[in-house]
């Protein structure tokens, strides 16, 4: 297999050479390719199936969620609760990492910070399994992107974990799409997930304001 060598894309960092043989093994699927920057390969896949819509289901009323039949909607949930689980794992490894890469006199509460979202993702992660074998479906032995940007600093460690975090809300709110006055339980996860997802943004955005600064350090992160 032919090495990738380091790209520079933009200014941002450049990425390593991260096949599926060296990051997992050859039994451990990849849900997204490496693009050259962490923000890079989480939208290549949420992209790639972020719509809850199929067009080779609408009914021609132009709303394609009601369309959905009972066994198109739990392979749907199975789609994506297989997502959020090697998303929430990635973020294991990837909060993991950061804890240890922390320095300075403020070291201390921030790696305990950063450990207690790693044991979040996994339970995250349990979570997300336990639906997928309730509804029929087979978790996946997968795990999302994980790239090293190089960047140790603590904003930027925390750049990483809002950008991380976003996206997972994002693929939250695709499977309350799905789920929505079709299944209490499933719809009662995903808005407490949500609920939860949205309370850790929070505190990164806050950890990323200047000291004084009152404003949102990301404008819409809630509304």
């Amino acid at each position: 297999m032919k090495k990738k060598g380091k790209k520079k894309d933009d200014g941002e960092p450049m990425s390593k050479d991260l096949t599926p043989e060296r990051q997992a093994g050859p039994d451990v699927r990849i849900l997204a390719k490496p693009e050259g920057t962490f923000s890079a390969a989480f939208n290549s896949h949420v992209d790639d199936s972020a719509h809850v819509e199929d067009k080779a289901l609408q009914n021609g009323s132009g709303n394609a969620r009601s369309s959905l039949g009972t066994q198109e909607v739990k392979i749907k949930a199975i789609e994506l609760l297989n997502k959020i689980m090697a998303f929430q794992l990635a973020a294991v490894v990837r909060y993991t990492h950061y804890s240890l890469m922390v320095y300075g006199p403020s070291r201390i509460p921030i790696i305990q910070w950063l450990r207690d979202q790693a044991r979040n993702s996994l339970k995250n992660a349990e979570k997300a399994g336990e639906f997928v074998t309730q509804l029929g479906g087979h978790p996946l032995l997968a795990i999302g992107p994980l790239l090293e940007t190089d960047k140790h600093e603590v904003e930027d460690i925390l750049r990483e974990c809002l950008e991380n975090e976003r996206h997972i809300i994002t693929l939250y709110k695709q499977l309350y799409d799905v789920v929505r006055n079709r299944s209490f339980l499933l719809e009662d996860f995903t808005r407490n997930a949500i609920r939860l997802e949205e309370q850790i943004l929070g505190d990164v955005d806050k950890m990323l304001r200047k000291p004084g600064r009152l404003d949102a350090f990301v404008d819409d992160f809630i509304l």
